[in-house]
This record gives structure tokens, sequence and C-alpha cells, in this order.
């Protein structure tokens, strides 16, 4: 149906999975998976986003060839976004999929072009959509960090694998996390929906040589 773009009878055929399939964690990982293609089609990216991301955390519930699939795109799309904390991170999966080879000459091969790509974007722009109370978190892979509209949020941190960071909530808020930190992203709560622009600059908070999970 999804190549077919046939979208009314997708809607139907998801409407049933979802009701009669997501009795169990594989059943709701493949169920996202699927509606992650169903966006992906549409070039519906928000949507695309959302449900990648849920099919990447279950990844393991899912089967082998499926799986690899995951990875792969969650690769793919965290390139393209410039999240290369979860570019590293989607190479380690596709390398440690039980049953699936994923060569070390392709591993390297892979890294050194995340590597490269991140050399090549000295600038990351972002948004972070945030809904009606509740958190949304955005990986972040540069030190310098200049957020727009974060004015009325409740919330606004940076949270790293060895510190927490409080920023108060500004139109324009500004902020240079230490060059040391690792696995560092943008939290953000707030009481109404809001559009928060973020652009990270400066050195690079992310690498290959450490371990991305």
């Amino acid at each position: 149906m999804l190549q077919a773009k046939e979208f009314k009878k997708a809607e139907q055929a998801f409407a049933e999975l979802y009701k009669d399939h997501t009795k169990n964690t594989s059943e709701q990982a493949l169920f996202v998976w699927l509606k992650s293609q169903y966006y992906y089609h549409q070039q519906q990216w928000f949507g695309f986003n959302e449900q990648l991301s849920v099919a990447y955390l279950l990844r393991a519930k899912l089967p082998t060839n499926i799986q690899y699939l995951v990875a792969k795109s969650a690769l793919q799309w965290y390139s393209f976004k410039g999240d290369f904390n979860l570019a590293y991170n989607a190479i380690y999966a596709l390398d440690n999929i039980e049953g699936k080879q994923f060569s070390e000459e392709n591993k390297l091969a892979t890294i050194k072009q995340i590597d490269d790509l991140l050399a090549r974007t000295p600038q990351i722009n972002s948004q972070i959509n945030v809904s009606k109370d509740k958190l949304s978190y955005l990986s972040l892979s540069r030190g310098s960090i200049k957020t727009e509209g974060a004015s009325d949020v409740s919330k606004l941190q940076i949270r790293c694998a060895d510190q927490v960071i409080d920023l108060e909530a500004s139109e324009s808020v500004n902020y240079v996390i230490d060059e040391q930190s690792r696995r560092c992203g943008l939290l953000v709560k707030s009481a109404n929906p809001a559009e928060i622009k973020v652009k990270q600059t400066g050195y690079a908070i992310v690498n290959s040589k450490y371990d991305a999970s």
C-alpha cells in the first residue's frame, strides 16, 4: 500500500494493526517501524523522526533483518539531521546485531564518513517541537549552543554524562559546554506547545573514539 501510495488504505490497515497486533513489545516495535515508513513515503519528516526513534530504541525486539533496516535507516537519518552522537551510536548498533555481519572494513569506512561529515558541518541548525507538558530532548554534537524562542518554557537543561546544567529560560540563550563533556543533550519542557530553534557551533563534543551508547 505504501509503495503504491495508497495512504488511505494504509491508514485503515494501521488502525487494524494497532488494535489487534500491538500486544507485546515486539509487535509494538514492528508497528512503529512500519508507521515510520508510512510517514517516509509521504515525506512527513516530523512523524518519520518520531516513529523511527521509537523503532530504533526497541530494535532488539525486531527480527534480525528488520533490526538491520532500522539501524541503517537511523544512521542515514541522524547523519542527515546532524545528530552525530546518534549517528555514531547507529554504527555500533549495526555492528552488534546478532546473526548479521557488519564487517570491520565497512564499520571503519562508515565511521570515517561520519567523521568527515562532522568536520564539514561547523554549524548545526535544529528545531525542537515541544508538546504541551511533555519533555523533549535533542542530543548535541557541538559545544557552543544558542537557542531562540525558549522564553516561556518551564525547564531548559543541558544534560551530559558527567553533569546537568540548568539554564534560565529566555528568548535567546547562549551556553558553552565544557570541552571534556560527552553524551550531552538539551532537555526542554513547556506548559504550552513551543518551537525552539537551536544553533550548535564550536568544537565537537562527540567523536568516533568514545562509547556512543
